[in-house]
């Protein structure tokens, strides 16, 4: 997926400043909304710390967090997009995205590979303009999807693998962010906030939560076709 990645960023970077040199005609014909884009993101997830977890035995622990000790990291996440405008200010985009996560608490850690498809439903608060010149579009964002996880959980004290989950599981998202259309061919984008995967053993341990809150924020390259 990394490859992938830096391969199609890689393209849409070149053709960015190819577009730049063709908008010099000063005959060119006004540009049109694109019905499709396809695009390259990268996200950074953080897991969410719910508090005290109640165990199936009748204990209770502190659930475990992203950014929360040294078996934590920065966790990203590398994806594609491809996006459907159904109107001016109305979008439908899919996207597919491959990542890892870590959390931490004061006795366990864990290591998470996920895979997680999503189905967005975007409302952008302005309409598009017809113009060569950049300028912002913030929007408004809703979810549905799916993940495949793996999970491997250790105790801190000896590294000692005590537990492991894997499984499929549907989940939600909502985001808030905004556009910069650099001209009319290419747009960065940048968003905030969170998707909620509907699993028990996503953190690596069956309990009795009905699922995981992951934050993110991402940042992506789009070309209009």
């Amino acid at each position: 997926m990394k490859l992938i990645f830096l391969a199609l960023f890689s393209l849409l970077s070149i053709q960015i400043f190819s577009q730049k040199d063709s908008t010099k005609n000063i005959h060119q014909a006004k540009p049109q909304i694109s019905k499709i884009s396809i695009g390259v993101h990268c996200s950074n997830l953080i897991d969410h710390n719910k508090g005290s977890i109640e165990l199936l035995n009748g204990y209770s622990e502190t659930d475990l967090s992203g950014l929360n000790g040294e078996y934590t990291r920065i966790d990203l996440a590398y994806g594609i997009s491809l996006g459907i405008n159904l109107s001016e200010k109305n979008s439908l985009g899919l996207d597919i995205n491959k990542g890892k996560i870590t959390a931490q608490n004061k006795s366990q850690y864990l290591n998470t590979d996920i895979l997680f498809l999503n189905l967005n439903f975007r409302k952008y608060l302005s309409k598009y303009k017809e113009t060569d010149n950049p300028y912002t579009r913030f929007y408004l964002q809703l979810g549905i999807g799916a993940a495949s996880y793996e999970t491997n959980r250790f105790f801190i004290l000896d590294n000692g693998l005590f537990s492991q989950t894997a499984g499929f599981c549907l989940s939600n998202s909502a985001d808030i962010g905004f556009n910069i259309n650099i001209n009319p061919k290419f747009v960065l984008s940048l968003s905030g906030g969170a998707f909620y995967n509907y699993s028990d053993g996503f953190d690596g341990y069956t309990n009795q939560t009905t699922g995981d809150l992951v934050f993110r924020s991402c940042i992506g390259l789009h070309v209009n076709l």
